[in-house]
């Protein structure tokens, strides 16, 4: 099964003066200031045509330079990883997708809490909300925004509680369940949900005052919804086996049938929450549908069943089925209306001069 290796441009049908004008772009985003740190791959059946790294790892005037393996904390681009340790343990019999939460933890309580199943956290169904003052075993019991499975609300409480589930049902620490069953099989060995709060050599630091400024005491905790910190090639790896049909070269990771489930929208017919003004996409389990993206700033060249996942910081993966391509964009966003994602995206897939 394919692996991804470097190769040129033109032997997947892709134009090389094209991809030199996308390094242009992404050269002059970090040179005008609009990041700090851009570091990006990208592949098509396989083979990586482009893998380039810019800016400093931190804010001083010496600061080193950003190198390709440089580790990236992609805060909900963790959601997809985290979702794919869920079903592992679905393959194995061990968590039932319509199964109740209160099932596996029976602590989790609160008026309504009794109806929300696994597959509600997983699509962004449960009712829950984005975010908590109390811990994500407390957060059903002040009552639900809404009844389960009627209307798609995005909740990184229900990925913690995910994170939750999978230490009591494996009897192992997320983090180590993580390494053992995906990080170490697949060879994503610069992987970790491990919050890197005072950060090594190769880890691109915070800047204050930007969006990625995560706070000091966040250093060595966990949480299943957003503290993965990885590197452009591990993140590669990790699309090439969803691409792949979920093996990557002699690693089984996940059966056919469960990537197509995880990879087709499961909130049909179920309303879903507004954004800016737009109608947030379909949801998968831990992957969002992206031919349905109607947001500012978000690409239109890509299509119809590609899927992938944002985050806060800057981060964003996909995978493109129909022209076997995977993408890592990991932009240090340090506001909101500054985040080139569809300019880089399309001119990528602009780039594409073969079937």
């Amino acid at each position: 099964m394919v692996k991804l290796r470097s190769g040129d441009a033109r032997e997947v049908g892709i134009s090389p003066e094209r991809i030199n004008r996308v390094r242009a772009l992404c050269a002059n985003w970090v040179a005008d200031g609009s990041t700090p740190v851009l570091i990006v791959l990208v592949a098509r059946h396989g083979i990586i045509f482009l893998h380039d790294a810019w800016g400093k790892l931190g804010a001083e005037f010496d600061s080193t330079p950003v190198l390709r393996d440089s580790i990236f904390g992609v805060a909900s681009v963790s959601k997809p990883v985290t979702a794919t340790t869920v079903m592992l343990l679905v393959e194995t019999g061990k968590i039932g997708i319509n199964q109740p939460v209160q099932k596996y933890i029976p602590e989790f309580k609160g008026p309504g809490c009794e109806k929300i199943m696994v597959r509600h956290l997983l699509s962004h169904t449960s009712g829950l909300p984005n975010r908590s003052e109390v811990s994500p075993l407390e957060a059903g019991q002040s009552g639900l925004a809404r009844d389960p499975g009627t209307q798609m609300a995005y909740s990184n409480v229900a990925y913690d509680l995910l994170g939750e589930l999978i230490q009591r049902v494996s009897g192992q620490s997320f983090n180590e369940f993580a390494r053992e069953n995906i990080f170490e099989p697949l060879g994503m060995m610069d992987s970790t949900f491990i919050h890197m709060g005072k950060p090594h050599e190769r880890c691109i630091r915070r800047r204050p005052g930007t969006l990625f400024d995560w706070p000091d005491e966040m250093e060595g905790t966990t949480s299943a919804s957003s503290t993965l910190w990885t590197t452009a090639l591990d993140m590669g790896i990790f699309l090439q086996t969803f691409q792949n049909g979920g093996n990557y070269g002699d690693t089984r990771l996940l059966s056919p049938a469960t990537v197509a489930a995880m990879t087709r929208s499961q909130v049909r017919g179920i309303p879903r929450e507004m954004v800016g003004g737009s109608i947030n996409q379909p949801q998968g389990f831990g992957w969002f549908m992206l031919d349905e993206i109607r947001f500012p700033n978000t690409p239109c060249l890509l299509s119809p069943h590609s899927y992938g996942h944002a985050g806060a910081s800057g981060a964003f993966v996909w995978v493109d089925p129909f022209y076997d391509l995977i993408g890592v964009f990991l932009f240090a966003k340090i506001r909101e209306d500054v985040h080139p994602m569809d300019l880089f995206i399309d001119s990528i897939m602009g780039s594409i001069v073969e079937n």
